[in-house]
């Protein structure tokens, strides 16, 4: 006995025969009636019926194949008594009982799946099945016919004799079919699928697409992801570098080279350039620090045009960033003749006094694309450092300057003093150090007090501070209203010189307090070693008995020490 899944497909498969037989004899019918002389309207009638039957079978397999087995076999048996009545009627043409017969053995051999002839009782079963219908036919026409007993009864011996032959056949034929259908199968591997497991196949292909659909777009979301945590994994790394860098000097201009090659090295770029504008209370300085590769075709002349007070002001002072994808070279001037494609500038603000730029260079294009974050972020790191290093600065500076003058204090002049006077004695260089003090001070303090006082003190250390980086000098502020300017390498007459022209400046200043013009006067000292003064050890002193001296002849004057001085 065939599976529900095996029979289905079989019963399709002969309903669509039987439709495709069916459809033939209504043709071969039809062209009877429309070119031939007979009319034969039993055939007709019953040729009718069976398709009428043939119709209901195809539309039960193929759309109502929940049905049971009871309704099928009645379906075939209607068809056998149809077939049966066509093959056996009296009046019936030659190829009409030929044409009967053979679709009575077709629908005999289709009934036969709808027994399991594997069992003796069901192969009786499905020989009565297939063979009472002819003999149902064949003795009611007998009886109408008035037939004699004898004939009847030799009829019904061959009946029985054909039925056995048939039996044999029909048996063997289903055997042989079962085998083959399983060879089949077993060979080819081809299932017999029903229309509702086909369905239920492309339902679950179409979740399977959709859920590949989504697997390649979780794939997807995953790859970016994996691709922003290596890209953050390196912006970290990157920062963690520079950090590094920026922790190994506190000095300005140490911290800038360090900076400059940690980025160039960790970033993997052609050109890095920062540039520092500070203005401490009224002393500019501008630093830099540049580092670039072979392969940059970086030129000393581009340096020479970019490092530079006007090229840094420019772009600070416009405060805008400036990305360059591609052609850098030739959209900024001082880059031309260079292999820089993309640029990056940025000018940051690192402190109240003091202004940065950064710029970033590569060969490549798009260098910078979608970085924003990842360089404000890095800058912020790099301001800090530097911040850090001014205000570093800024300390040390207030350890060796004067509060009150800016210039540096005896402190500081007493730690360096020493080795100002061992590098002339090495470099057989002269030394020549001034030295003055305000004129009656302690009485322009009582007169007008204080506040007015530090106007005088500032107003002449502010002098000495211009003189000394005028004529490459050291200013300082040795201890109240007195001043000491160190002048290296120059001879007594190029200091007088100097000295006449700071003192004529300061005498002729004018300060205004409450409505009054007020005017001062200095005394100055100057000695030169080894012009007039043999012992580096007695050069200060020196200098302190010719000011000395100056105050003694009269005051706003200027004294340069000889030995016979003190006499």
């Amino acid at each position: 006995m065939l599976s529900r899944k095996d029979l289905l497909l079989f019963e399709r498969k002969f309903s669509d025969i039987n439709i495709i037989a069916t459809s033939m004899i209504l043709i071969y019918y039809l062209l009877f009636i429309m070119f031939g002389n007979l009319y034969l309207v039993d055939e007709i009638y019953t040729a009718a019926g069976f398709v009428a039957v043939v119709l209901v079978d195809f539309i039960f397999v193929h759309f109502l194949n929940s049905y049971n087995d009871n309704l099928k076999k009645v379906l075939k048996y209607i068809m056998l008594l149809l077939l049966g009545w066509t093959a056996l009627l009296t009046g019936s043409m030659l190829y009409s009982t030929i044409i009967a017969m053979s679709f009575y053995f077709s629908v005999s051999f289709q009934s036969l799946f709808l027994f399991d002839i594997t069992e003796p009782y069901s192969r009786i079963w499905a020989v009565v099945f297939t063979c009472s219908p002819v003999s149902l036919i064949f003795f009611i026409g007998m009886i109408c016919n008035n037939q004699s007993n004898f004939m009847i009864f030799i009829i019904v011996i061959t009946l029985c004799a054909v039925s056995a032959v048939v039996y044999n056949i029909t048996c063997r034929l289903s055997e042989f079919a079962l085998m083959f259908f399983n060879k089949i199968n077993s060979l080819n591997g081809i299932a017999a699928v029903s229309k509702e497991e086909s369905d239920s196949i492309k339902i679950q292909k179409n979740k399977l697409e959709q859920i590949n659909e989504q697997l390649s777009i979780e794939r997807f979301k995953f790859k970016q992801a994996n691709e922003i945590i290596l890209k953050n994994n390196e912006e970290i790394k990157i920062q963690n570098t520079i950090v590094n860098a920026a922790a190994k000097a506190l000095d300005l201009k140490k911290l800038l080279e360090y900076l400059t090659e940690a980025t160039m090295v960790s970033m993997k770029l052609d050109f890095v350039s920062f540039l520092i504008l500070t203005d401490e209370e009224g002393e500019e300085r501008f630093e830099y620090s540049s580092r670039y590769t072979k392969a940059s075709s970086v030129a000393k002349s581009n340096l020479e045009r970019m490092e530079t007070r006007s090229f840094a002001e420019a772009y600070v002072k416009n405060g805008a960033i400036v990305e360059i994808s591609r052609d850098a070279n030739q959209n900024i001037d001082e880059l031309s003749g260079t292999n820089i494609n993309s640029m990056n500038i940025t000018p940051a603000v690192i402190n109240e006094n003091s202004m940065g730029l950064y710029m970033l260079g590569s060969i490549n294009e798009n260098a910078f694309l979608n970085n924003e974050a990842f360089l404000k972020s890095l800058f912020n790191h790099i301001s800090l450092a530097i911040n850090n290093a001014i205000l570093y600065s800024r300390m040390r500076t207030m350890a060796v300057k004067d509060g009150l003058t800016g210039i540096y204090n005896r402190r500081y002049f007493n730690s360096i003093y020493q080795s100002i006077i061992q590098r002339c004695i090495r470099n057989q260089s002269p030394l020549t150090i001034i030295l003055f003090d305000i004129d009656k001070f302690k009485g322009i303090n009582d007169t007008y007090g204080h506040i007015f006082g530090d106007e005088v003190i500032r107003y002449c250390g502010q002098t000495a501070l211009r003189y000394g980086r005028k004529y490459n000098g050291l200013p300082v502020r040795y201890g109240g209203e007195e001043f000491i300017i160190v002048f290296p390498k120059k001879s007594t007459a190029e200091t007088e010189s100097i000295m006449q022209e700071l003192h004529t400046e300061i005498k002729t200043h004018v300060f205004h307090m409450e409505e009054k013009n007020i005017g001062i006067n200095i005394s100055i000292g100057i000695a030169s070693y080894p012009e007039n003064c043999r012992n580096t050890e007695e050069l200060l002193n020196a200098a302190d008995n010719a000011m000395y001296a100056s105050k003694k002849n009269g005051r706003g004057r200027i004294t340069i020490y000889n030995k016979d001085i003190m006499a």
